[in-house]
Parts: C-alpha cells; sequence; structure tokens
C-alpha cells in the first residue's frame, strides 16, 4: 500500500510506518529550531556567571566565596554547554 511517503502492507503496518514518519517530521523541526537556538543557554550560563564573578569581586568576598565559587561555576558550564553544543549541531544536518 503507498501511503504517499512510504510503501507498506495493509493493516497494522500502516499505522506503524504514519507514527514513525510522524516521528521523524517532529524530530527534524525540533533540530531545525535547535539549530537556531544553540547559542542561548550558552550564553544565559556564561553572563550570569560573569555578573556572579565580578558582584563577588565588586563586594571583596573571599576567593573562595559562595558569589565567586557560584560565578565561576556558572562560568564554566556555560563555555562547556558551548562546546558540547557546537559538536552536536556540527553533526546534525537538517
Amino acid at each position: 500500500m503507498d501511503l504517499g511517503f512510504a510503501l507498506t502492507c495493509s493493516g497494522n503496518c500502516e499505522s506503524i510506518s504514519a507514527a514513525n514518519h510522524k516521528l521523524n517530521t517532529n524530530a527534524i523541526a525540533v533540530y531545525t529550531s535547535q539549530k537556531k537556538n544553540k547559542f542561548i543557554a550558552p550564553a544565559l550560563f556564561t553572563i550570569l556567571g560573569l555578573i556572579f564573578l565580578i558582584f563577588g569581586f565588586i563586594e571583596n568576598n573571599p576567593v573562595f566565596g559562595l558569589t565567586v565559587i557560584s560565578g565561576l561555576c556558572f562560568f564554566v558550564f556555560g563555555i562547556a554547554l558551548f562546546v558540547i553544543q557546537g559538536r552536536l549541531m556540527k553533526k546534525i544536518n537538517v
């Protein structure tokens, strides 16, 4: 049976093929939108980390104070996320 996107046998095969086609269509839409927004989360974490670091040093907190450590963690996580997102998005060719 020809469904327009696949050739299948009639019966249960039709519904399975239609479900797989719908999953693939939705996945392409998600990956396409992710490629457009791949810098939002890394930028947010990096900027928050810088803000925490700046306020931590302006307020004369000790180097191992909560604000400085939090800022450093946010900053490192943002940079790591940027690298991971960049590598993942290179593999996706949508």
